[in-house]
């Protein structure tokens, strides 16, 4: 597959780029169209999870494999694109819990590699380095905040083991308040929603 050239030219709904490659939304709609179209249930693409593990090894094979270098030369900065604008958006639309096994699968970066970045240090005794190790603790975080979402959601045994292996006391997991960092609403817009309609709400923090 020939991926697209961004340089001297123009290509718009650009989600990941590295030196003169990109991958774009059409490229990437077009590979899960052919993906899907090669199931004999197109449906369980949001129901059955090594459904949607597949649909991830098949956009490796065919599209994020010719974008990735030969070696990743810590360069997360295409890593986190690659999570943030491709892997998580797929898993939001199809339904799945985000995760960082998964997301190796995307990218065939080793799982253990993952966690000794977010640890700080390799395993000859290296260091990672800072800005490698806060990307990957955002990864983290968004999964395992997700993870928790569902349990309060669902709120099933299955949930409550997989919360425990992943280090969640059963405690902290009912007890558990997500929260996120949208913009607060002033009793005087309250006051104004009830007489106007809804304000224009100030701007998120960044």
């Amino acid at each position: 597959m020939e991926m697209q050239k961004y340089k001297d030219m123009e290509i718009d709904n650009v989600l990941v780029k590295y030196n003169d490659m990109v991958i774009t939304e059409n490229e990437l709609e077009n590979c899960i169209d052919r993906y899907i179209s090669t199931l004999h249930e197109p449906d369980n693409i949001y129901k059955n999870h090594r459904v949607f593990n597949g649909m991830l090894l098949y956009l490796y094979k065919h599209l994020i494999v010719y974008i990735l270098p030969s070696t990743y030369n810590n360069d997360y900065d295409l890593l986190d694109d690659i999570f943030m604008n491709i892997y998580i958006p797929l898993c939001y639309i199809y339904n799945h819990i985000p995760s960082i096994s998964n997301f190796s699968i995307l990218t065939r970066l080793q799982y253990s590699y993952i966690y000794d970045l977010h640890t700080g240090m390799y395993k000859d005794g290296s260091i990672v380095n800072n800005k490698s190790k806060l990307i990957v603790k955002k990864w983290i975080d968004i999964c395992d905040g997700e993870l928790l979402e569902n349990i309060m959601h669902t709120n099933s045994v299955g949930s409550m083991f997989v919360a425990k292996v992943h280090g969640f006391r059963e405690d902290n997991v009912a007890s558990v308040n997500i929260t996120v960092n949208m913009p607060q609403i002033s009793e005087s817009q309250l006051n104004s929603i009830a007489q106007t309609g809804v304000p224009k709400l100030p701007d998120r923090e960044k």
